[in-house]
């Protein structure tokens, strides 16, 4: 596991870099963003991926120049489609499905969206279309896992601004 520390000075030279906050608290994100102004690095150049609505929340009030992405999931069962990052609700298509992560875009100052793949079989993968949807409305976009070729040939034409990949050694997926 590489520390913050050790990637700083690599990352110097990038013009974006994502955090991922996992297991949030308040106290550690102060003391991430420290660590990032201690090198020298600005708030603009840090995207903040994370589950954590409150994370998303602190970061937006104390951290207002980082890129805040919310980690979503989107599943269909039964014929209705839900989401983390709606209002938690079923929603009887995927069209009204992408109208309510916009409204919760909208309404909690979110400026990002990391969506399936459809690579674990928990997730249904994104649409073409909804990518593009939420592209439109100004949103980055990323794509989660990224395994193969393939997959990064799939999205990239579409909008994806990022891949988020999984370390392939450890989970012996190809």
């Amino acid at each position: 596991i590489v520390r913050l520390d050790q990637v700083l000075p690599v990352v110097r030279s990038v013009p974006e870099f994502w955090i991922d906050f996992k297991f949030f608290t308040p106290a550690f994100a102060e003391k991430v963003f420290a660590e990032i102004a201690a090198a020298g690095i600005g708030e603009d150049r840090v995207i903040v991926g994370t589950w954590s609505k409150p994370a998303l929340a602190h970061v937006r009030t104390h951290h207002p120049r980082a890129l805040r992405v919310a980690h979503t999931n989107i599943r269909e069962k039964d014929g209705r489609w839900t989401t983390n990052s709606g209002d938690r609700k079923a929603y009887e298509t995927p069209e009204a499905l992408a109208d309510g992560i916009l409204a919760r875009c909208r309404k909690d100052g979110i400026q990002g969206l990391n969506l399936p793949t459809g690579s674990t079989g928990s997730c249904a993968a994104t649409p073409d279309w909804m990518l593009r949807k939420f592209k439109d409305a100004g949103l980055f976009v990323s794509v989660w896992f990224v395994y193969d070729p393939a997959t990064g040939r799939r999205y990239r034409p579409t909008v994806a601004d990022a891949f988020v990949m999984r370390d392939v050694s450890a989970t012996g997926k190809e």
